[in-house]
């Protein structure tokens, strides 16, 4: 078994890797494969499945040997599924992998050098690799100040590795941002205690972007835009969470009447050329 050395002396992993899931049928095992392939073997691996009912089982099932835990049960969203990971996770660094996602070739011994580098009370990220079928982009990342409060920031959670002691004291994922913003509320939350966060210039992650239009309903702008006001109002002065959220409800409401009026082929080629793909 791959982490058999570690588990005989008892000795924790030095990675935990977590991938909340729910009917990830069609690219759980792209995930998988992604990190079967890190030359880098000192992981465990953690799957928390919020009750799948298409082959999502079948697929982790086939894999066992590759999965330290796997965890079959209902959440109450992403974020729950992330923390939940987390609390079952006992390695030194904690990286958080979507099942759309991958990990990038030898991303786990850039970590790893990275660390030995730097004091290990330091978050390390990197710039993602953005994939629309044959054609990618790098979304550099930013987690300035000034980026994460206007909502420019592009650091990436898929990209992160946090030490699990942070987690344990300073809590995870804040679940009154389960809709919008739960992830850069940490960022937030870490970079107000005076975390070190440490960029590493290898990309280490791997974001498909599958075209999905995302939810532009009314219901789902007015709570995302609470949830934008509320995350901005803890960390910054309130004239600045109120511009900034107008902002923010205008380019929501602007996307859901694009999307109403426009072809949904037309609509997602926008949405590509925002992201930078030609």
């Amino acid at each position: 078994m791959r982490n058999k050395k570690f588990k005989d002396l008892q000795e924790e992993p030095f990675l935990s890797i977590i991938t909340p899931v729910y009917n990830g049928e069609s690219s759980i095992l792209n995930t998988i494969e992604s990190i079967k392939m890190q030359g880098f073997k000192n992981y465990e691996y953690i799957i928390i499945d919020s009750n799948s009912n298409d082959g999502t089982a079948n697929i982790i099932k086939q894999n066992r040997k590759f999965v330290d835990k796997h965890i079959v049960e209902k959440d109450k969203g992403i974020y729950d599924a992330m923390n939940k990971g987390i609390r079952n996770a006992k390695g030194k660094l904690i990286g958080i992998i979507n099942a759309d996602d991958q990990y990038n070739e030898n991303a786990f011994i850039s970590v790893y050098e990275a660390f030995k580098k730097y004091e290990n009370q330091a978050i390390f990220f990197s710039d993602l690799i953005v994939k629309y079928l044959s054609n990618k982009i790098i979304m550099k990342a930013d987690n300035r100040i000034s980026s994460l409060g206007s909502g420019t920031s592009q650091i990436s959670h898929p990209t992160m590795f946090v030490p699990r002691e942070l987690y344990l004291k300073y809590g995870g994922f804040d679940l009154n941002f389960d809709t919008y913003g739960a992830d850069r509320e940490l960022i937030l939350r870490l970079k107000n205690k005076k975390i070190k966060f440490i960029k590493i210039d290898k990309e280490l992650s791997i974001f498909n972007f599958g075209g999905a239009t995302s939810k532009y309903g009314l219901e789902n702008i007015l709570k995302q835009t609470m949830q934008e006001f509320r995350l901005l109002n803890k960390y910054f002065p309130s004239h600045k969470a109120l511009k900034t959220t107008i902002k923010f409800f205008f380019r929501l409401g602007r996307n859901f009447f694009l999307s109403l009026i426009l072809p949904k082929k037309f609509f997602l080629n926008i949405r590509l050329k925002k992201l930078g793909f030609r």
